[in-house]
Formats: structure tokens, C-alpha cells, sequence
């Protein structure tokens, strides 16, 4: 006899409404606040945490007590399965399901800014680099805002690539941008590689100041391919780029440049995502923003 548990999720990313399908998944990895489960035919990860982690896309959210429920489970889960109503976890005699679906949505796709006001761009980004320039970045991105840290070789192949990126994104050079991605996806280290943090955060903030239908539509499925080639945190980052999703410290970051108010907060919450992800990110918005300023 199976005992059957029902858990109703406290929010959901509104995301993955566009999965009306059933799909089953595998664990990917256990931490104290997340789940990161691998789901067969997705290009990104489907993330079950607790309130302590940072919302992002494509995450369900428990409460701590069922959350504490689904780690004491942890050893025994066997399979797992995804549908428009449900998330189910498997046990040898027990199935957990989670009403995903009735609980609250989130959203977290960048906000388009058509009309931003050069000067409070300008304001905005300098306050932020100052700030983060007195931090020192724990990442070899650093050496965008010439500022030391990290590997040496990965910091020579950010410094030639990632500015020919961001300039194939503002210009809409499709083809420049697959050629440049190439070089980036899968390059650094951490759990999800420094190169692919940069181009997600390029690709949001693209998204916010430089919108443009017809050039994400190509370049975003030949990128999906080309994502083959770094690990399932790195694809995760770079296929919610691509649609434009980010972290919800993210989305207040870019919104704090576009309406001339940082703030030390705001930046404090993405830096902390991650063990160098967050800075990664964050200067990759900034180097696109400052960029940005000076074509206009």
C-alpha cells in the first residue's frame, strides 16, 4: 500500500505555466535550501526551494516545514514526475505530491524600458561600479572593471570576448553574438561557470534596454544548442537569459539602473547569489548599461 502525502506549494514561478505536458525528472542535486531536479526534454532546471533562496524562475516554493519534509524523504526518492497541476516524488511507499499549480504565481521576466533617460543611466551605473569596485569581485570578471581576481587565462578570455558580445547585442549582429557565445559558455569555474553567468546577465539586460523580437528568435535557439556544451546550472542560466527570466534581485537591480535609484540593498541581494554568480551577473549588466549609454 502507497501512502499518498499532499503539500500545497507557497508560490510558483508563472513560467512554468507554458508546460501542460507530463515530464518526468531526476534529482539533480540536494542542498539545505533547494532541489535542483533535471526534467526530461527541458532545456533548464525545474528548482524546488524554501523561502530563504532567492526567487527566481522556473522554482517552486514550499514552506520550511515541507520542505524539511521533502529532505527528510531525500534518501528514498526513487523518480519523480512534473505536470500541470502536480509535482510528484516517488518513495518505495510513500508518493509526495505538491500542488504547484493553485498556489501563487510569480513573475520573473525583465521589464522593457523603451525610453530611459541617459543621464540616470549614467548616474546609476557609476554608483553601482564604485561600490563594487571598493568589494573586489570574486571572480575573474573582474577585469572588466580592471580590478584583480581570479585565473589568469580566464580573465584574458573575458577581457577580449565578453565587450565584442555586448556589442553584437546592442548592434543586433546575430551572427557575431553565436560567434562570441561559443567562446564564453562553459568557460570558468563554480557550479555555474563564470562565462555563462556573464551572457545571461548581458542577455536580461538586453532584454530591458535593447529589445528586439526579431533578433532573440534565431540567436536564442542556435544559443539553446550551443548550451550542450557547459553543465545543467550553466544551461539553466543561459536558457532563462534567453527568455529573458532572472533571479528577482536581478529584476530589481536592472529596474534600480533604469529609474536612477541604486541602492547598496538591492546589490547586496544579488551578490549574494551564488558564491561569485551574483557579482558575475551584476557587472555584466553594468558593462551592457555603460555600453548602451554610449551608443545613445
Amino acid at each position: 500500500m502507497v501512502a499518498k502525502t499532499m503539500i500545497q506549494a507557497v508560490w510558483h514561478a508563472d513560467d512554468l505555466k507554458r508546460y501542460e505536458n507530463e515530464y518526468n525528472f531526476q534529482i539533480l542535486s540536494f542542498h539545505d535550501h533547494v532541489i535542483n531536479l533535471r526534467v526530461a526534454s527541458w532545456r533548464h532546471l525545474l528548482i524546488i526551494a524554501d523561502p530563504f533562496l532567492e526567487q527566481g524562475p522556473a522554482m517552486v516554493c514550499l514552506s520550511n516545514s515541507d520542505f524539511a519534509l521533502l529532505k527528510q524523504c531525500r534518501p528514498g526518492i526513487v523518480r519523480g514526475s512534473f505536470n500541470r497541476d502536480y509535482l510528484e516524488l516517488w518513495t518505495e511507499n510513500q508518493v509526495i505530491k505538491v500542488r504547484w499549480r493553485e498556489s501563487k504565481p510569480a513573475s520573473f521576466l525583465s521589464k522593457r524600458y523603451e525610453n530611459t533617460n541617459t543621464s540616470t543611466l549614467r548616474s546609476a551605473v557609476f554608483s553601482y561600479k564604485s561600490i563594487i569596485c571598493k568589494e573586489l569581485p570574486p571572480s575573474p570578471a573582474a577585469v572588466l572593471f580592471n580590478l584583480p581576481g581570479g585565473d589568469n587565462y580566464f580573465r584574458r578570455e573575458i577581457n577580449r570576448y565578453f565587450p565584442l558580445l555586448v556589442d553584437a547585442l546592442l548592434l543586433g549582429r546575430e551572427q557575431e553574438f553565436l560567434t562570441v557565445s561559443r567562446k564564453l559558455i562553459g568557460l570558468g569555474q563554480g557550479l555555474t561557470p563564470t562565462g555563462d553567468d556573464l551572457i545571461h546577465g548581458a542577455l536580461v539586460a538586453c532584454h530591458s534596454f535593447n529589445y528586439s523580437e526579431t533578433f532573440n528568435e534565431y540567436p536564442g535557439a542556435e544559443l539553446s544548442r550551443l548550451a550542450a556544451k557547459t553543465n545543467y546550472f550553466g544551461r539553466h542560466m543561459l536558457e532563462m537569459g534567453i527568455l529573458g527570466l532572472t533571479p528577482r534581485a536581478v529584476k530589481m537591480f536592472i529596474d534600480s539602473i533604469a529609474e536612477g535609484r541604486p541602492s547598496d540593498k538591492i546589490l547586496n541581494r544579488v551578490t549574494a547569489i551564488g558564491s561569485s554568480s551574483g557579482y558575475e551577473i551584476a557587472i555584466a549588466i553594468l558593462c551592457f548599461a555603460e555600453k548602451f549609454i554610449y551608443l545613445r
